[in-house]
């Protein structure tokens, strides 16, 4: 993909047709569109509270905050405590002696993303170093920036369609919302671009080349195509994944470009139950995904807890033996 470029408000089309504030929504980068703008995933060094807040845990959290240094999966019902979890398993690297900064934060939406940070200076208190905390896209963002050294236009995903259709007037219509649904879902499962949308594909990535723009999901190709490369590194040494059931195909294999071959020092959260991205391609069988991930490492700790803190089992999860298609990012 092509980098961005700061002529490119006077050489598009697209932004001098629009209002100032038009360009800024245009120009924001959401990673969902309900949220407002929230560009970088950054430490935060002035938290809300001067003192901090001892958590208290169940055994079963106890277990889990535990567990490791392999890759961790655990799953819990709502009203358990989930987040509370995540937050004891930070707690507890720190205090072992890990660097916040190596600490990296991951969820789903931008929102869920702030909670976790004021948890996080409430827990800490107001002098402690930060862990890194937001979103994949915001990462992934970031990252973009340090690589280009310059700032990337991501189109909200209303824009995105829209310039969609105008490239593609043939999707235009009724039929509009099925073509592109199906495009980014196949994009969001690591699929081929089916033949009835290759030329689609095509036109839609010329125009957002042409006009130094991009959408959510180049931002997560771009880094999954970058984690790829012999030269890539990240300053992580423990990377926590909350909401993990809403995680698609290819944000899982950009936090596994992340955190590297062998899983040590992931641990991923969430309930499968409770996933409601199944319509953006967010994978129901978590435990199974992440076990095909890192097949060849130790199991992955499945712990199902109860809101009472009753454990109902805690055991290795069965390896899949099917791996899963490879495909190459589309830049």
């Amino acid at each position: 993909m092509k980098r961005t470029s700061r002529n490119q408000e006077r050489r598009n089309p697209y932004f001098r047709s629009k209002s100032q504030k038009e360009k800024a929504d245009v120009a924001s980068t959401a990673e969902d569109a309900d949220e407002d703008p929230a560009l970088t995933c950054l430490p935060i060094f002035r938290p809300v509270k001067n003192e901090t807040k001892q958590l208290s845990y169940n055994s079963a959290q106890k277990k889990a905050i535990k567990a490791g240094p392999g890759p961790v999966l655990v799953l819990a019902g709502p009203g358990t405590g989930k987040t509370q979890t995540l937050m004891g398993r930070i707690s507890r690297l720190i205090e072992k002696g890990e660097r916040a900064r190596r600490i990296l934060a991951l969820t789903f939406t931008r929102r869920a993303a702030q909670e976790m940070r004021d948890r996080m200076k409430t827990l800490l208190g107001e002098d402690a170093e930060m862990p890194q905390a937001g979103t994949l896209h915001a990462l992934c963002f970031d990252y973009w920036k340090h690589a280009y050294n310059e700032t990337p236009i991501v189109l909200p995903e209303a824009a995105a369609k829209k310039l969609f259709a105008e490239v593609n007037p043939e999707f235009a219509g009724k039929n509009l919302d099925h073509y592109w649904n199906k495009y980014n879902l196949g994009r969001e499962r690591l699929a081929d671009v089916p033949d009835d949308l290759a030329d689609a594909h095509i036109n839609y990535g010329n125009q957002k080349n042409h006009w130094d723009l991009v959408d959510y999901t180049d931002l997560l190709e771009f880094m999954l195509e970058q984690s790829g490369a012999p030269t890539f590194r990240m300053p992580y040494t423990n990377v926590l994944v909350d909401e993990v059931q809403d995680l698609t195909p290819l944000q899982l294999a950009v936090i596994r470009g992340i955190a590297g071959e062998s899983g040590k020092g992931v641990f991923c959260i969430g309930d499968p139950k409770q996933s409601i991205y199944g319509f953006r391609g967010a994978v129901g069988d978590v435990k199974d995904r992440l076990a095909d991930i890192w097949k060849n490492t130790r199991p992955l700790l499945w712990a199902k807890i109860t809101a009472q803190g009753k454990t109902f089992s805690i055991a290795p999860p069965p390896f899949s033996r099917t791996n899963p298609a490879q495909r190459q990012p589309r830049h």
